[in-house]
């Protein structure tokens, strides 16, 4: 990674934060769900746990952080 954190505006920055807060709610709401399913994945999903669905969830946040962090750097 090649850059300036100089060119990094304003606007970049408050959507960087937006997205840090978006990703740090939603791990903090869905926590003991995604903890369970997490440690113990045939037990969560016989519990009534979306496996399916914290999987997706858990890659979309991860792309989400990444695209943000790659236009910062």
């Amino acid at each position: 990674l090649f850059g300036s954190i100089l060119n990094v505006g304003m606007t970049d920055a408050i959507v960087g934060w937006g997205v840090t807060l978006a990703v740090l709610l939603t791990l903090w709401w869905f926590r003991r769900r995604m903890l369970f399913w997490a440690f113990d994945e045939p037990v969560a999903l016989a519990s009534g746990v979306p496996g399916r669905a914290m999987k997706i969830m858990l890659m979309t946040l991860l792309a989400l952080a990444t695209v943000t962090a790659m236009k910062l750097a």
